[in-house]
């Protein structure tokens, strides 16, 4: 049997590769490590079960996120998501319940991607992300599940199961334009919207963009119509390439 690091070893490890030549890394991770530290003295676990006993939200919440981390007490995914839904389908503060529906989102969301749950889930952990979006929460959790299944199809917020979700999708898109993201595996020319058989048929920026911020386009026209948009996340590239667009690369996702 392989021996396992203690904690304090791969904390260090960590540390050593990651941290040392990072300094703004090195400072998040410490100041979100003394943060939960504090969070830990200040609410003890047996002071959480008895708020939570008496309903009280906060405590709610704060054992729910213990019992679904296993952060100072032994995890309890089932427990969890029974608070979070006590909760989120209770008479609370509206950003509770959408704290609550958010993390609905993030441990359904982790339970099929491990294996623990299948698509009969799929439904419910949209739901949830529906409800946080429409309370006025997009988080991580949601843009992690839209981007899951926004790269298996072009069109699944458009036609199928999920696309009634569309508090969800208005939130996921708008964040992709505040942020330049693109769709992964796209098949549509974002300019035009025109849907392609293979996506060898369009084509990339081939500015200095982020590779999750490069669109693709059917032309250099519908390029050159969508580069008012674009321009803010795009500079030409160096010297010898091609100022306006590239074919997809072969090693490229598809």
């Amino acid at each position: 049997m392989a021996k396992t690091s203690p904690p304090t070893e791969i904390l260090a490890d960590f540390w050593k590769k990651h941290c040392n030549e990072d300094p703004k890394l090195s400072f998040d991770l410490r100041e979100c490590l003394r943060q939960s530290h504090e969070r830990l003295k200040k609410w003890e676990t047996k002071d959480l079960y008895a708020g939570a006993a008496r309903d009280d939200v906060d405590d709610m919440l704060e054992l729910g996120i213990r019992l679904a981390s296993g952060m100072h007490i032994p995890f309890d995914d089932d427990a969890a998501i029974g608070l979070f839904k006590k909760i989120a389908q209770g008479n609370y503060a509206k950003d509770k319940r959408a704290i609550a529906a958010n993390l609905l989102c993030q441990c359904l969301t982790r339970n099929f991607i491990l294996g623990r749950s299948g698509p009969s889930e799929y439904i419910a952990t949209f739901t949830w992300a529906e409800m946080s979006c429409k309370l006025g929460l997009f988080t991580q959790a949601s843009l992690h599940l839209a981007m899951i299944f926004d790269a298996k199809g072009d069109d699944v917020d458009r036609e199928g199961p999920f696309a009634e979700f569309t508090c969800f999708w208005s939130a996921y898109h708008k964040f992709r334009e505040d942020t330049g993201l693109q769709r992964r595996n796209a098949r549509r020319c974002v300019a035009c919207d025109k849907k392609h058989e293979q996506r060898s048929m369009l084509k990339k920026c081939a500015g200095d963009c982020p590779s999750e911020a490069k669109p693709v386009y059917c032309s250099r026209r519908c390029q050159k119509a969508h580069w008012s948009k674009h321009r803010q996340w795009c500079k030409p590239d160096p010297a010898g390439s091609n100022p306006d667009w590239i074919t997809d690369s072969e090693d490229e996702d598809y």
